[in-house]
């Protein structure tokens, strides 16, 4: 069976580059992102319903043509989705969906190689690298950019929450309280 590369085939490869399940074309991930992944395979016809395997965080399912076409297309993906078109809009939505989220109105992904940033890069985005969080900026570009082909709406249901380290409190100088005024009289 020869498949081509579609932009729901794009989704896909995003979706599990990185959240990648030990068995089969799958993600290993929170209910969401495996309710999201399910929905876009029965949707999509890669396989029937039942033939999906939910177990534990894992959610997979087996098909050797689409196997070798994801494999073909994540070996490729710096020249398959470097241009501005859908096929690009759809791996950066799956990829965001398994690893990216929102902080403060900045765009940010939890994991990321360099063929990711290759991508973004040559789509116009700022790649930046700072504590192991790849942030994406222009953000509203971005958003704008995948908002047609995400399928996680909620991005605090997909998992990817971001700890940052809370800023230590300042330190403040040690002042001698001025002494209490004791009243006239004595205690009471």
């Amino acid at each position: 069976m020869k498949l081509n590369l579609t932009p729901q085939v794009s989704y896909l490869a995003g979706l599990c580059k990185h959240k990648k399940s030990k068995n089969g074309i799958g993600v290993a991930g929170s209910t969401a992102l495996q309710a999201a992944f399910a929905a876009h395979v029965v949707e999509n016809m890669y396989t029937a319903p039942q033939k999906i395997v939910i177990k534990g965080k894992q959610a997979y399912f087996f098909h050797s043509a689409y196997a070798a076409l994801l494999k073909k297309t994540l070996q490729r993906q710096v020249d398959a989705f470097c241009h501005h078109n859908e096929y690009a809009a759809s791996f950066l939505a799956g990829l965001f969906d398994s690893v990216g989220g929102m902080h403060g109105g900045n765009v940010f992904l939890l994991k990321c190689d360099k063929h990711d940033e290759a991508v973004l890069e040559k789509l116009g985005f700022i790649v930046e690298k700072k504590g192991g969080i790849w942030w994406v900026a222009p953000a509203d570009v971005f958003l704008k950019f995948v908002k047609n082909y995400r399928k996680v709406d909620d991005l605090l249901l997909s998992g990817n929450k971001l700890f940052l380290k809370k800023e230590p409190a300042k330190k403040t100088e040690n002042r001698r309280m001025p002494p209490k005024k004791q009243r006239a009289g004595g205690r009471r």
